[in-house]
């Protein structure tokens, strides 16, 4: 996680190889000839929806299935919608809806999605592909799966956990039996296999940080 000054410098600084000695950050107001030109800030804490705007109601996925929003076109119509802020869609984790097989096997390695050909009927978790499907609400028929993806997150957080970083901690502790059968791995091969998991927080809130415990980087003063 970066602040908002590290993000700017990395970006037009150090990507760009420094040029301009600096003048490449963008200001928040630079004189031109036509006036004064007013750039948005940049804020160390990306806000959620809801903390900037009143939500009625949730619609997750992206984009939102096909399904879900049938199913809320016709509460609407019909004068059912549940009381507001309530989330439109099923009270399951996408592995419920996911057809693939748990076998319950040892995972030696984490592998990124582009490294491996996964076997179509089993569980890409069992195969080392870190999937999301067990920390993300499900309404959305598990199509990425179908077709060899694993689940990213999009449709937010599945219901009883509010935080799908450490819902996720608590699937890959699972899925290592650390839960049941805290001998299974040494603590060591357990730092190598996390290890394997490039940018975690990238993963494990591509779509939620902002709700999330976690929220930003902790900056000093």
């Amino acid at each position: 996680l970066w602040s908002a000054d590290e993000l700017l410098d990395h970006v037009y600084l150090e990507v760009s190889g420094g040029r301009h000695n600096g003048s490449a950050v963008p200001r928040p107001e630079a004189e031109v000839r036509e006036g004064t030109l007013r750039l948005p800030v940049l804020y160390d804490t990306v806000k959620t929806l809801d903390q900037t705007v009143a939500v009625d109601y949730y619609l997750p996925g992206c984009p939102p299935p096909v399904e879900l929003i049938k199913r809320a076109i016709d509460a609407i119509l019909q004068g059912t919608l549940p009381p507001r802020g309530s989330v439109l869609a099923p009270l399951t984790a996408v592995c419920a809806e996911c057809p693939r097989k748990r076998e319950d096997k040892r995972i030696t390695a984490i592998h990124r999605v582009h490294e491996v050909v996964p076997a179509p009927e089993r569980c890409l978790m069992e195969q080392g592909i870190v999937c999301m499907g067990m920390a993300t609400r499900g309404g959305c028929g598990a199509q990425c799966l179908k077709v060899d993806m694993p689940c990213t997150g999009c449709g937010g957080p599945a219901p009883n956990r509010p935080d799908m970083g450490t819902g996720m901690l608590t699937a890959l502790a699972s899925i290592l039996h650390l839960d049941k059968e805290p001998g299974t791995y040494t603590e060591e091969e357990v730092m190598e296999l996390m290890a394997q998991i490039k940018d975690p927080v990238g993963l494990f809130y591509m779509y939620s940080l902002p709700a999330s415990i976690l929220k930003r980087k902790v900056m000093k003063r």
